[in-house]
């Protein structure tokens, strides 16, 4: 073969191949600059190379272009395109947040602090664009999903010079606290808020003077910068749980100002006042503040006979007065409202038992005749139902004094839910016994579940005694009627078991405290005689454990909530104090108020 055949195949194969490639090319490609290639045999020296040259169809720039435009192809065009973009805008710190912002919020924690004392500042307000909050007690704020990106932040308060910074909500890292400082343009002054009644610290209590606020920090502190002013600045506190209070401050230009703000915890005790003459119902603050009649007495008030008991709670209150009538009777107070209902009418006698919750237990005696039949009740009452129920009645029989037979019930307890009694029998001469007994008895306050603990022959006990001598526990002695020897039993649990624990001696002539239990049944208050003092203790639920409050002439009275334990001096006097405190030279209980000093102390003021 010559090397004209050699040169010539070649470019014959060149030009089909072109021609083929334009024949089979979109029309969208026609304006695509695309080389050309003659079809005519150039001069040459060397014969062009096959391997070289090559089939145009193979290349990459026909391949991509073929790829491009497939729908994958299309696809990829664009997620490349947005990658090289995004790649562009991130590489622009302004452009870059902004992207970043749409996706990554934050969390930003600060702590505003005081330029001089380096204390926190609470009350401040600190804003990052729209996001705004104001700080705590312990100068920090959070403004919750803030999007990352550059911010200028800015914190005011009220006689504060207001500061501007950068700041910068990073992508990767947590954003930083900067603690920004606030420089005062009056003058520091600090505002100790405590509990009036224990001097314990009142965090969380919010303070406002001359439109400056704070809130005091976990030592009861609040801080408030004031402007210097000759005359005094009316400030108030109000927190939680707490009446409010109001306090003067006057602002110098020397020193900070340290100023003392108590608080009393909120609620009301109830009490019988005959300070306007007549025995009225009256209440008060804790700390004898805001004085006022509840229910106005009529005048025609016993001060014999008139009592007052509460709930634990001091929701209800029991009221036995002879108000529009010639016989006392038996009134229901709801200290929310003040209203007064009836729980009983007339009576010749009614002896109050106590509380249990929001029931009250008392017993009736309708005649003296002592062989009427039903002449004692034993009854409660539901002050959230207004609903009264019959516990157990007594038997009667006979016509005068030498025939009868009368059953009494007497040695009633409240013992949580359960009232436990005895029942017993006295008989004139003539009267016949055998068939009848002597019992101990319990039932539900309600009146359901009424049962006996024991039964007695008339010969084996013909009275009984008793003695609380633990809370819910009680001794009972039954006396025979032949020697006047007694067996002791003793109650607790729902049940009554025959005991050894005490005898005549122990039994007659120990002290049995009366146990005061708080609201929630969780502690016990009492007192005892010591070295000839009286001392008063706070314990478990069953008076265990006590821990002596302290040696004085104050005894117990009651409880308000679990935190605060009232005493009582002299009868007619009223105090408060911490269930935590102890009395000594320098803690003394606050008073409250004087009372009406009632002729009938019943104890266990509000139940036991």
């Amino acid at each position: 073969m010559t090397d004209k055949e050699d040169t010539e195949q070649p470019e014959l194969n060149i030009t089909d191949d072109l021609h083929e490639s334009v024949q089979l090319a979109e029309p969208t490609l026609e304006a695509e600059l695309i080389p050309v290639v003659s079809t005519e045999a150039e001069p040459t020296s060397q014969p062009s190379s096959p391997a070289v040259v090559g089939n145009p169809n193979n290349s990459f720039k026909h391949k991509l272009a073929a790829f491009l435009k497939t729908k994958k192809g299309k696809i990829t065009a664009v997620v490349v395109g947005l990658v090289v973009l995004f790649g562009v805008l991130f590489a622009i710190p302004a452009t870059r947040y902004a992207i970043a912002g749409v996706f990554i919020k934050k969390d930003v924690t600060l702590t505003v602090i005081d330029q001089d004392s380096k204390k926190p500042v609470s009350s401040a307000t600190v804003t990052l664009a729209t996001y705004t909050g104001q700080t705590d007690s312990q100068g920090k704020v959070t403004l919750p999903a803030v999007p990352v990106g550059e911010y200028q932040l800015r914190v005011e308060k009220k006689y504060y010079a207001t500061t501007t910074s950068d700041y910068l909500v990073p992508i990767f890292s947590a954003p930083p606290d900067t603690q920004p400082q606030l420089k005062a343009t009056g003058r520091n002054v600090h505002i100790s808020v405590t509990n009036k009644i224990t001097g314990a610290a009142v965090s969380g209590a919010s303070v406002n003077v001359s439109g400056s606020t704070a809130v005091s920090d976990d030592n009861g502190v609040a801080s408030i910068v004031l402007p210097v002013k000759p005359d005094p600045q009316a400030g108030t506190v109000k927190a939680p749980n707490y009446n409010d209070s109001s306090f003067e401050v006057v602002v110098s230009s020397h020193d900070d100002q340290h100023v003392s703000a108590p608080l009393t915890p909120s609620g009301q005790v109830f009490f019988l006042s005959k300070r306007t003459g007549k025995i009225d119902v009256m209440k008060s603050n804790l700390d004898g503040s805001s004085t006022s009649v509840v229910l106005a007495g009529t005048g025609r008030e016993s001060d014999t006979s008139t009592v007052l008991l509460s709930t634990t709670d001091w929701k209800y209150l029991a009221l036995l007065a002879t108000r529009d009538s010639a016989k006392p009777k038996l009134y229901l107070i709801d200290t929310a409202s003040g209203k007064l209902s009836t729980m009983e009418g007339d009576a010749a006698d009614t002896q109050l038992i106590g509380w249990s919750g929001h029931q009250f237990v008392y017993e009736l005696t309708h005649s003296q005749d002592l062989w009427t039949n039903k002449r004692q009740a034993l009854r409660s009452y539901n002050a959230e139902s207004a609903k009264a129920a019959t516990l157990d009645e007594t038997q009667g029989s006979g016509t005068n004094y030498s025939d009868y037979a009368s059953q009494t019930i007497d040695n009633v307890y409240v013992v949580g839910s359960a009232v436990v009694y005895a029942k017993t029998w006295i008989t004139g001469q003539a009267a016949p016994a055998a068939d009848r007994k002597a019992a101990i008895m319990s039932v539900d306050v309600g009146g359901s579940n009424k049962k006996s603990l024991k039964d007695f022959s008339l010969t084996e006990a013909t009275y009984f005694d008793s003695r609380l001598y633990e809370p819910g526990g009680i001794y009972y002695r039954a006396s025979n009627p032949l020697n006047d020897q007694g067996k002791f039993y003793a109650y607790g649990g729902g049940k009554l078991t025959e005991t050894a624990d005490t005898n005549d001696q122990k039994f007659y002539n120990s002290f049995y405290p009366t146990y005061l239990t708080s609201p929630s049944g969780k502690k016990t208050l009492w007192s005892e005689p010591r070295d000839g003092k009286n001392v008063v203790f706070v314990g478990d639920a069953n008076g265990n454990n006590g821990r002596e409050v302290g040696t004085s002439d104050y005894v117990p009275y009651g409880w308000y909530a679990d935190e605060y334990i009232l005493l009582s001096k002299g009868g007619s006097e009223l105090y408060v104090m911490g269930a935590g405190g102890t009395i000594d030279a320098d803690h003394k209980p606050l008073k409250v108020t004087d009372y009406h000093k009632p002729a009938l102390m019943y104890p266990g003021y509000g139940g036991q």
